[in-house]
Order: C-alpha cells, then sequence, then structure tokens
C-alpha cells in the first residue's frame, strides 16, 4: 500500500521544473561588483610543505609530571597547615556574624 502511495506521487526527474534562485543572486552580485570595477585580485597562499610536527614521549612526560608531584608531598603537610588556619578563621568568622545575625532576628521579632 505504501509502495503504490509513493509510486502515484512520484515522477521522473524533470530539472526545467526547478530553478537555483540562490545561484542566480549570487550571480548577479558578482556581476554588479564586476561592472562597478571595486574588485581585487586574491593570490592564493603558498602551500607549506607539509612537515611532521613535534613528536612527544607521552610516558616520559607522564613519569616526570608523576616525579614532580612526587617531590611535591614533602611540602603538603606544611600547606595544609596553613590551608587549616585560614579554614578556621573563616569558620570563626562565620560563627561571630552567624551569632550577631540570631541578635539581630531577636531583635525584629521581639
Amino acid at each position: 500500500m505504501a509502495e503504490k502511495l509513493v509510486e502515484s506521487m512520484s515522477e521522473k526527474w524533470d530539472p526545467s521544473k526547478w530553478k537555483d534562485d540562490y545561484r542566480d543572486e549570487i550571480l548577479k552580485l558578482v556581476r554588479e561588483k564586476v561592472e562597478s570595477g571595486s574588485i581585487r585580485t586574491i593570490d592564493e597562499p603558498k602551500k607549506e610543505a607539509a612537515s611532521g610536527g613535534q613528536i612527544i614521549d607521552l610516558m616520559s612526560r607522564l613519569k616526570e609530571s608523576m616525579a614532580r608531584q612526587k617531590a611535591g608531598r614533602g611540602r603538603a603537610p606544611e600547606t595544609r597547615a596553613v590551608a587549616r588556619g585560614a579554614t578556621a578563621k573563616r569558620t570563626a568568622r562565620r560563627r561571630v556574624s552567624s551569632s550577631s545575625a540570631s541578635h539581630v532576628r531577636a531583635r525584629k521579632t521581639a
């Protein structure tokens, strides 16, 4: 049934029934530009010889990165201690600000 429907709606391709408006508009613009004299020639860029590029040994880079990371672990406890101090200061500020906020809330309700 579907095949019969498609066959009944199909016909042989006739390109004379179709018009390419886009191509016509582009050609019109090109002609106008040529007639106005505002064209210039553009040289094609020279093609460079294909080079192989730089090949990087990823395994050696990974090993170097791992070695740097391991070397940096000796300083990690100091860094953590400094970070903890900064966190403790922030927490203390929060406690102070939250207690003053509850004080403000108490005044509003009372």
